[in-house]
């Protein structure tokens, strides 16, 4: 707009420095000069000021053309972003509803398989822990009978070391009476008893 009224100002104004120009240089009385001068600048005045109202009347009937475009526009642009936010939020409301409704389905589909696992923990506990404890009434029973048959066989060693110590003490008690009776009947053969005298080895 400021350029508008630049160049129509610049153009009245060197319109009428020519006209005067010129009617300075033609052949005139002053006081007809004056007048048409006068004249001259009422009519540039006239259209200065009738271009001026027609650079604004474009500028007003720009202004509401436009405006004519973008309010409609504008609203149509919050009216597509309102409809994109409610179609969002709706969106997520189903998503959410689904995805409960879906865990909650799994939930109740699950639960019997969890009660199952369940209780077969328990019998498994149950039957670990009766099997403790019969291996323990086992291992209690087992080393009970291996102390017994221990002190069995120990009490029956000491016996039998017992009597093979007699056995051999009685056989070392014979074998010293035969070596006595042989010592005294080779004596007794002996020069001065009427037998040969046997040395012993060395």
């Amino acid at each position: 707009m400021a350029n508008t009224k630049n160049f129509a100002l610049g153009f009245l104004l060197g319109g009428a420095v020519g006209a005067a120009v010129a009617l300075l240089c033609a052949p005139a009385s002053g006081e007809e000069t004056r007048d048409q001068l006068l004249d001259l600048t009422g009519d540039a005045r006239e259209r200065a000021a009738d271009l001026v109202n027609k650079a604004g009347g474009a500028v007003t009937t720009a202004r509401d053309k436009a405006a004519e475009y973008v309010h409609p526009a504008v609203d149509a642009a919050s009216s597509a972003v309102g409809g994109v936010k409610d179609k969002a939020v709706d969106a997520i409301s189903a998503a959410t509803e689904f995805v409960q409704s879906k865990a909650e389905q799994v939930k109740t589909a699950a639960q019997p398989t969890v009660d199952a696992v369940t209780s077969k923990v328990s019998q498994v506990k149950d039957s670990a822990v009766d099997a403790a404890g019969k291996a323990k009434d086992a291992t209690s029973d087992l080393a009970g009978k291996a102390k017994d048959a221990a002190s069995d066989l120990a009490g029956k060693a000491k016996d039998v070391t017992s009597d093979l110590a007699h056995k051999v003490k009685g056989s070392s008690g014979a074998a010293d009476e035969t070596k006595s009776s042989s010592a005294a009947d080779l004596n007794g053969s002996s020069p001065d008893g009427g037998g040969d005298t046997v040395q012993p080895n060395s």
